[in-house]
């Protein structure tokens, strides 16, 4: 992709084929990260449902 719009304009080294591969790989972890769902439940009213099951 960069090579195709034209943001490389030499030849690149192995080791600038890494670090791009790793701040690729980075990113995509941090993106992953973003997307994460978090549940916070409220507590109160079903909080005493469980009680319940221990008087059987």
């Amino acid at each position: 992709m960069l090579a195709q719009t034209g943001q490389l304009r030499q030849k690149v080294t192995e080791d600038q084929l890494k670090d791009l591969l790793n701040a690729v790989a980075e990113n995509s972890r941090k993106e992953e990260e973003e997307q994460k769902v978090v549940f916070s439940r409220r507590k109160g009213g079903w909080d005493d449902d469980d009680d319940d099951l221990l008087d059987l």
